[in-house]
């Protein structure tokens, strides 16, 4: 599995909750590209 662990992320990044949905769209996107290069 996967999963982007986005709770876990946060946790180590130290983010305001206030970025949340900022972050949560730039870490998802990061994400999905590294996926699709490894793949």
């Amino acid at each position: 599995d996967e999963s982007f662990n986005y709770h876990d992320f946060m946790k180590k990044a130290y983010i305001p909750d206030r970025f949340e949905n900022i972050v949560k769209r730039e870490a998802n996107k990061l994400f999905e590209e590294n996926r699709g290069s490894k793949i």
